[in-house]
């Protein structure tokens, strides 16, 4: 008996315990200064590395801002951003980037 209630105690106090949250936080800056292959292909830094943590909205985001400082309209990065914001649930802005991404691929290959 004491096993049983042992046991059923072990296991309400695990289901009790708080979600582990994620630290989401990054320097901006710092990611900013970063080059395209740095920021978009290296997975211990730039937008992958915050991806990776589960913070796929902040990743989205933060690709979009180093687009607009660095005014870049690589396809690639329209289509990564384009991928976080589906894993995201942002349905409709995963549409329309990855719909950007194809237009502009298909406009540099002609």
């Amino acid at each position: 008996m004491s096993i049983i209630l042992s046991s059923l105690l072990l296991l309400s106090s695990a289901q009790s315990e708080e979600p582990e949250t994620i630290d989401c936080s990054y320097d901006l800056d710092a990611m900013l200064a970063l080059d395209q292959q740095q920021f978009d292909q290296d997975l211990k830094g730039g937008s992958r590395a915050l991806s990776s943590k589960g913070c796929h909205s902040q990743a989205a985001e933060l690709i979009r801002e180093w687009r607009f400082h660095k005014r870049s309209h690589e396809n690639i990065l329209y289509w990564h951003e384009g991928q976080l914001r589906a894993i995201a649930g942002q349905t409709q802005q995963a549409i329309d980037y990855l719909g950007y991404a194809k237009l502009v691929f298909v406009s540099d290959w002609r």
